[in-house]
């Protein structure tokens, strides 16, 4: 849907993203083909090991941000995803990060990617997780 959102293809449900504007925080599965697409699109990526506050803060530079989550960016065993990609973000690294995003930046959030299984306890185990994570992004702002 990113391509979508920056115009590459027509998904029906707009776009005008400019890439340039993207920054992808945690991604690590690209394949050579589709990371070179990111490179010449102007997309800027920052791997998990470099993923701190004061990187994505700076990546940022003031600008308005709408922040989208896909779980699948976390180490496997945090929440379940679809995808199991080893060496993904902490949920203590994702948390720090919402932290350093000044509130007055947020446009909005989104989430995906939670495959829930069947068992109520890893569920409840997911959910905290999420919540712990989200929290920074969900309290008010003390204007």
């Amino acid at each position: 849907m990113l391509a979508a959102a920056c115009g590459f293809w027509n998904s029906g449900h707009g776009a005008g993203l400019r890439p340039e504007q993207v920054i992808l925080v945690g991604a690590r599965d690209i394949d050579p083909a589709e990371g070179e697409l990111l490179k010449e699109a102007g997309v800027q990526i920052i791997p998990p090991a470099e993923a701190t506050p004061d990187t994505v803060v700076r990546a940022i530079n003031g600008a308005q941000v709408w922040i989208h989550v896909d779980w699948d960016a976390l180490e496997p065993g945090f929440v379940p995803a679809e995808y199991n990609v080893p060496r993904g973000m902490l949920p203590s690294q994702l948390r720090e990060i919402f932290e350093a995003i000044p509130s007055a930046q947020l446009l909005g959030v989104e989430v995906a990617e939670f495959h829930p299984p069947c068992d109520d306890g890893k569920n409840q185990a997911a959910l905290s997780v999420i919540l712990y994570i989200l929290a920074p992004l969900l309290e008010e702002s003390p204007d």
